[in-house]
């Protein structure tokens, strides 16, 4: 071993035996260590306990910025598509049209497309959308 590398490993068996010492001791021994070397124990204490605070403070705040960001990074900007209701309507009795076997699965009105709502139309194009139909409003007829 190197002198230097001696050195390194003295040091750590110090230190190592220091903090057992520290960590073996009974808080009497601690408090009278203490006030043999005149330290102004509450003082101590004090600023620990502010400190302490001061970190916790500094943790809880970027947890809340990390789930700040989180949030925002899951949201998704609201898209907002104006088109013609006809339009939507007729697009919705094609797919309806081209796909007999979802068609039979609504209701009687909603398979003749009479007394639906624009949002009852709106609602269903969205929800064919989600199950995997080209749903593509936007487009003019």
């Amino acid at each position: 071993m190197t002198g230097k590398q001696e050195n390194r490993d003295a040091l750590i068996r110090l230190a190592t035996a220091l903090v057992e010492d520290v960590l073996n001791a009974s808080n009497g021994e601690i408090l009278s260590e203490a006030h043999e070397d005149k330290v102004d124990v509450e003082s101590v204490a004090s600023a620990g306990r502010s400190e302490f605070e001061s970190i916790a403070a500094a943790i809880a705040k970027r947890r809340l910025t990390e789930a700040k960001a989180a949030v925002a990074a899951q949201r998704s900007p609201a898209t907002v598509t104006r088109f013609d209701l006809v339009v939507a309507r007729r697009h919705l009795e094609r797919l309806l049209a081209q796909d007999p076997e979802t068609a039979q699965k609504l209701t009687l009105a909603a398979r003749k497309g009479q007394s639906l709502s624009d949002d009852d139309v709106l609602g269903m194009l969205a929800d064919l959308k989600e199950l995997g139909f080209q749903v593509d409003v936007d487009e003019q007829e």
